[in-house]
């Protein structure tokens, strides 16, 4: 347990956290750059996306020492799929033929139904790896707090 609070691993997470941040970051420019219809009806969802993506990133960073190397490979992933999903999400301003994509960048429709697609198929990625690391944070945090409880003696 003594290991999970040294100065390195709250480093660490740190620089991990930023990450998360720097992620955050650009998917608010994005969705600044390409505001439409679909980003304000919803926003909501896409705001609790955001949040569940910041906690689990953060909560997994703070296991320092309990992290296995498939799991970092998932974390990995899930940054990835993140920036990509919400970066390829095209929007609209209300009109035909004002459909966009990438900071508001892409206008060709070919391109735009692609991006729709991927982005459809890497928010489904995204959503089960978060799943996933949402399940394995919940399981080793348990794990942590039973050994702290028995080291403490109230178990």
């Amino acid at each position: 347990m003594s290991s999970q609070l040294d100065g390195a691993s709250l480093t660490n997470a740190g620089k991990y956290n930023m990450i998360s941040l720097l992620c955050i970051s650009i998917i608010v420019l994005n969705w600044f750059m390409n505001i439409g219809l679909f980003r304000v009806f919803y926003s909501v969802p896409m705001i609790i996306h955001v949040i569940l993506f910041y906690f689990s990133n953060r909560t997994f960073h703070r296991m320092e020492y309990q992290k296995s190397n498939v799991m970092k490979l998932v974390n990995y992933a899930v940054y990835v799929s993140f920036l990509l999903f919400h970066i390829l999400l095209p929007d609209t301003m209300g009109t035909a033929g004002s459909d966009r994509v990438f900071f508001g960048l892409i206008t060709d429709t070919e391109l735009i139904d692609t991006a729709s697609v991927a982005a459809i198929l890497l928010f489904g990625v995204n959503f089960i790896l978060l799943l996933v690391q949402i399940v394995y944070n919940w399981r080793i945090g348990r794990k942590l707090r039973t050994e702290l409880y028995k080291k403490a003696g109230l178990l």
